[in-house]
């Protein structure tokens, strides 16, 4: 794709941002807020590239200026009184997604940028003409020029905050109970209780250790204490994901292996009755799972749009970015910043996926460490936590229980290294507290620690 479709793209969804943040909020007050708050950005309808959106933000502001409840319906009539709509408009706004309000000046300055850089463009076409011209000419050109390169290094807003703005920040998330969401699990949750909004954790392991198991286990945890998490499943279609739901929810009633095949008995059909009803009353609200997107930068948009408290990424090794000419290593290192920029930008936590490098299936110890991690050192630097989920049965059954797994911390920026030894049984796709309680409830009570 070229640069300018990029931007194109770029001032599309941004237009649409800002419109929709105003046009979905009820509330006359925070709407009026809203779009002082875009209206400082972008200074001039002509911001806006599309002359539909363009239109529609000249209307807005008119709407605001005469105290007329603004509403897609409202804005609709108005724009057929004034004969600049149709029935492609009625559509548009029927089909505008609505992202948080808190994101409208975000939105906003994507718009203002834009704009600079197609005035910049139509500025230096004009300066190449005016070279033809006399000395008087060209100064007016380049003085113009070099006035919108001006603006466009200086118009945005001051980001520094004062000590005491920062102070009273700290404070309050001290009050507030910290900036940390717990996993709800005792081993994730052990080394530095649980993961650090506007950081990114990374979970890795071999094939078959349980990874992807292990983030369902942490999900259902997450959801029961009220955080809204957007998974995105680049492995499995969402369909095969929710079967690993199901199996966790009916609470050791259900074979992962029959579920998976579709071969059930006939006494687990009422298990997995159940275990649906049970799925969707408790997901319904706060679990977004999104299977078709491998592309970085859509990965992005969906995370600012959905403003989830956590994000899992199951698994990284299979993203894109930009064109794919990249080594897979520099790749990745522009994966992980986008992540890294993006849970700060959102506020929230994001737990990535990670496969481990097959050398350490070589190794006499295959105890994971810091360098199996693919592209170890882009991770590892990034990350704010690094854990391994390691299933030794795979590799000795004489001397790994089949009910036990490790959770090792190999890197806790704000916590300590260390392993953990928990229960498991793939086949109820459950953790639990110790092998031993793994074991006892094979046939399964409770299966997700509290």
């Amino acid at each position: 794709m070229q640069l300018a479709d990029v931007n194109l793209q770029s001032s599309r969804e941004a237009e649409d941002g800002v419109l929709a943040a105003v046009l979905y909020n009820s509330i006359p007050e925070e709407q009026y807020s809203r779009i002082d708050k875009a209206s400082a950005w972008i200074q001039t309808p002509k911001a806006f590239y599309y002359k539909k959106t363009r239109e529609i933000w000249q209307t807005i502001i008119a709407m605001q200026k005469d105290k007329i409840p603004i509403d897609p319906i409202t804005l609709l009539e108005r724009m057929n009184d004034t004969g600049r709509g149709d029935n492609d408009l009625k559509y548009y706004l029927i089909d505008l997604q609505c992202p948080s309000g808190e994101m409208i000046g975000h939105y906003a300055r994507i718009v203002r940028e834009r704009y600079i850089q197609r005035e910049i463009k139509q500025s230096a076409l004009k300066l190449v003409q005016s070279t033809e011209g006399n000395h008087e000419a060209i100064q007016d050109v380049l003085a113009q020029h070099h006035k919108l390169i001006q603006e466009s290094q200086s118009f945005s807003p001051d980001r520094t905050q004062s000590i005491q703005q920062i102070a009273t920040s700290a404070k309050k998330l001290i009050l507030e109970g910290g900036n940390v969401i717990p996993f709800g699990m005792a081993a994730l949750d052990a080394s530095a209780g649980g993961g650090t909004r506007g950081e990114v954790s990374v979970w890795a392991g071999r094939p078959g250790h349980g990874k992807t198991t292990l983030m369902v286990n942490a999900t259902a945890n997450l959801i029961r204490q009220g955080y809204k998490v957007l998974f995105f499943n680049r492995e499995m279609t969402n369909p095969e994901m929710v079967k690993k739901f199901f199996v966790l929810e009916a609470q050791g009633a259900l074979s992962y292996e029959r579920v998976r095949m579709g071969n059930l008995l006939e006494h687990e059909l009422p298990a997995l009755d159940r275990a649906e009803t049970i799925f969707n009353e408790k997901y319904k609200d706060n679990l977004i799972m999104v299977d078709d997107v491998r592309e970085i930068d859509e990965t992005m948009r969906i995370i600012r749009r959905v403003n989830a408290d956590v994000v899992i990424s199951d698994y990284v090794q299979v993203e894109k970015s930009g064109d794919g000419k990249k080594e897979k290593r520099h790749e990745l290192d522009d994966i992980m910043q986008e992540y890294k920029w993006t849970a700060k930008e959102t506020n929230s936590h994001i737990m990535i996926v990670s496969q481990l490098n097959r050398e350490l299936e070589r190794r006499i110890d295959p105890i994971p460490r810091l360098s199996d991690l693919a592209e170890a050192g882009t991770i590892e630097q990034i990350a704010e936590f690094v854990g391994f989920v390691f299933y030794g049965y795979n590799f000795d059954s004489d001397i790994y229980e089949e009910n036990a797994s490790q959770i090792i911390v190999g890197k806790a920026r704000y916590g300590k290294v260390g392993r953990y030894t928990i229960g498991y049984n793939g086949d109820k796709c459950a953790f639990y507290g110790t092998p031993k309680e793994a074991l006892a409830n094979g046939a399964g009570q409770t299966t997700l620690l509290t």
